[in-house]
């Protein structure tokens, strides 16, 4: 049986969807927003994201550092941003980057889609994922990019 996982997270920054738009349409300000482990080095992008370019990262685990190949899928400026990852084959993967005008600034909303295959144990990651590891990692993004304008 194959598990899905899908995880939502949302965060009022000070901030015009504009300017968080501009910010994430660039793979190159990643790693000012990623947790310190693993790092993430960006290979190859353009700063100007466009439908159907791709960008090129490595997450760097110690044993075995992972290439990671994304393309944009949608890109409406300045309310959202649609990734996905060719490489390495992770199944239904999508990101979405959702930008909405508040008061004040902006409500950034994050939403990640995975399969996880018919695999041991996939239930348990799964749930991995959605309860313990998405938490904490976008908790942390979305902490990062808070400060980043100044909030």
């Amino acid at each position: 049986m194959s598990h899905t996982v899908h995880y939502v997270c949302s965060t009022f920054v000070t901030a015009t969807p504009e300017s968080l738009y501009a910010f994430h349409q660039s793979p190159h300000n990643i790693s000012s927003i990623a947790a310190p482990f693993p790092p993430i080095r960006v290979l190859a992008a353009n700063h100007v994201a466009r439908v159907g370019d791709t960008f090129e990262l490595v997450i760097g685990f110690p044993v075995r550092p992972l290439k990671w190949l994304g393309k944009w899928l949608v890109t409406e400026e300045p309310s959202r941003l649609v990734d996905t990852v060719l490489a390495p084959p992770i199944p239904d993967f999508h990101h979405e980057h959702r930008f909405d005008p508040a008061q004040g600034g902006a409500t950034m909303t994050d939403t990640i889609s995975f399969s996880i295959g018919k695999i041991p144990g996939a239930a348990l990651l799964a749930w991995s994922f959605q309860r313990v590891i998405l938490p904490v990692v976008f908790a942390d993004r979305h902490r990062k990019t808070r400060r980043h304008f100044r909030q």
